[in-house]
């Protein structure tokens, strides 16, 4: 039987942080103005909410609880634990992050530190907060994945470096490989939109946190047609 029509918005890494708080708030209600125009059927925050790892700024936080509080009261909200919401780059699908409890609150928000599969109105979607460089397909398999053979996985949502992602004047050559027969894979972590293959996009940041990050930043609405 065919699935019904599906949409979906994704936000790259908003980065809270103590000095961005007058653009935070400006993409905050941009982000409202398009999700009530578009009304997805659920929303994916991609990771690195906030910015410093384990040192907090609790009014940087207070804005970040705030607005993914908020989107989960109309709709269904799956937040990635990026490396930035992590004491430090090496942590592995623990649940040591700022957002631990959140997601007993009140809303539709789901907190994603340990990865999920989830089926949402006929498709299978995986969700992946950060891990490690090479150890993607491990984290797959942590959810009784066959990293080999995800036919029946729609699309996964990660924040995860893959090799090729290009770092300002980088290119990765230690991020993970992600063969060009798997799943379309919807990334945050890198903060400029790129489609770096035909199954690998990433967003990009919905607004400027560096010198060196492009201008023409955006947030990504994706629909699912068909099977």
């Amino acid at each position: 039987m065919e699935a019904e029509p599906l949409t979906c918005l994704a936000i790259g890494d908003p980065h809270f942080k103590s000095n961005n708080l007058r653009y935070a708030r400006q993409m905050v209600d941009k982000v409202w103005e398009l999700a009530n125009e578009k009304n997805p059927n659920f929303i994916v925050i991609l990771g690195d909410v906030l910015h410093t790892h384990e040192k907090i700024n609790v009014f940087a936080l207070k804005e970040a609880i705030q607005f993914m509080s908020a989107l989960g009261t109309e709709f269904p909200v799956y937040l990635l634990i990026g490396n930035h919401d992590r004491p430090h780059n090496d942590h592995y699908l623990t649940d040591v992050h700022p957002f631990v409890g959140l997601e007993r609150s009140a809303t539709s928000l789901e907190v994603v530190d340990l990865g999920l599969v989830k089926n949402i109105k006929g498709r299978n979607f995986v969700f992946m907060p950060y891990v490690p460089n090479g150890r993607f397909d491990e984290a797959l398999d942590s959810l009784d994945l066959d990293p080999n053979n995800l036919t029946d996985i729609t699309m996964v949502f990660a924040h995860q470096e893959f090799r090729g992602a290009k770092m300002g004047g980088i290119i990765s050559d230690k991020g993970d490989v992600w063969p060009l027969d798997r799943p379309h894979v919807t990334s945050g972590h890198i903060h400029d939109y790129d489609k770096l293959q035909h199954n690998i996009t990433y967003v990009g940041t919905p607004f400027q946190h560096a010198f060196g990050d492009r201008a023409d930043k955006t947030v990504s609405f994706i629909t699912f047609n068909g099977s």
